[in-house]
């Protein structure tokens, strides 16, 4: 008994280890959360004026397309400043504060950034502001 004890113990430290050492840092909270608000932003954008910009031919998909790339940036930049990274050694946490409240968007462990359901939805809030 004393064995399968110290076992447990053993796999217990190694496993707080690897979680130390593979906790993922801001940087890839920001890269995988500006991925995310890119494509929000492209489908936002698409949605709303893609229709629109077919009436006026070449000329409009060329003023959809600079406006996709120009709000992309503003929207990476806007990731960078609102995104927050909580790190508790094995595990981060990157959440953004609107309006006075925090909204968990991100979760980071072994070496990956899980991201919330309700993140496009809290990006999309943040894009709108």
């Amino acid at each position: 008994m004393k064995k399968t004890g110290l076992y447990a113990l053993l796999a217990v430290i190694v496993l707080i280890v690897v979680m130390v050492l593979t906790c993922p840092s801001r940087e890839s909270h920001v890269t995988e959360i500006k991925q995310i608000s890119s494509r929000v932003f492209d489908e936002y954008i698409h949605q709303e004026y893609g229709e629109m910009a077919g009436r006026f031919g070449g000329l409009g998909q060329t003023a959809l397309a600079l406006g996709s790339m120009f709000g992309t940036q503003v929207t990476e930049k806007a990731v960078e400043n609102y995104l927050r990274v909580d790190n508790y050694f094995i595990v981060s946490i990157g959440h953004v504060e609107y309006e006075g409240e925090k909204y968990p968007v991100s979760v980071g462990a072994f070496g990956h950034i899980f991201t919330q359901r309700n993140t496009e939805k809290i990006i999309g809030m943040i894009n709108n502001y």
